[in-house]
């Protein structure tokens, strides 16, 4: 494990997400807003972009996920990569490829097909999350729990792990 200060790696992980987590060309995808709050609860045969105050997804994504809000709940797992930004970032379910969650408080569990990159002021990796890939973390407190199949990058003030 790599623990270093937290200095710099705003830019890092911008440039992470820049490169590493460009999405292909997108020929077709669904949007689901206009509500503050709201909850995706029937399959999605599509890459899904979604924002609102309170966004749940509770069904199969078969694409990409892209998803904002003030508390942001992933219960079910999308297909490829997962994008998430809110105050509350509630990643319950992992993700089939990468996963990029930016929030307050973000809670990762579930299993990941490759790379996880977290910023928060709270990040957490639940026990029994399990990240195919390596997984690179900044913020305040950071506390590291299940399995990591690569290498762990950790730049936090408190950075806690088994």
């Amino acid at each position: 494990m790599i623990i270093r200060p937290l200095v710099g790696f705003g830019l890092s992980l911008g440039l992470n997400l820049g490169v590493v987590g460009r999405a292909g060309p997108v020929l077709a995808a669904t949007t689901i807003g206009g509500n503050p709050d709201a909850t995706v609860s029937s399959s999605i045969n599509d890459d899904l972009f979604t924002a609102g105050q309170t966004i749940s997804v509770t069904a199969p994504i078969n694409g990409e996920l892209f998803i904002a809000g003030e508390t942001v709940s992933i219960n079910s797992p999308p297909e490829r990569s997962l994008f998430a930004a809110g105050l509350t970032v509630n990643a319950l379910s992992g993700a089939g490829y990468n996963a990029f969650a930016a929030g307050q408080t973000v809670t990762l569990s579930g299993e990941y097909g490759h790379d996880v990159y977290a910023v928060g002021e709270t990040v957490i990796v639940e026990p029994g999350a399990e990240i195919r890939g390596s997984l690179y973390l900044a913020g305040g407190k950071l506390t590291i729990h299940g399995t990591i199949d690569g290498q762990v990058r950790a730049f936090g003030q408190s950075v806690t792990s088994d």
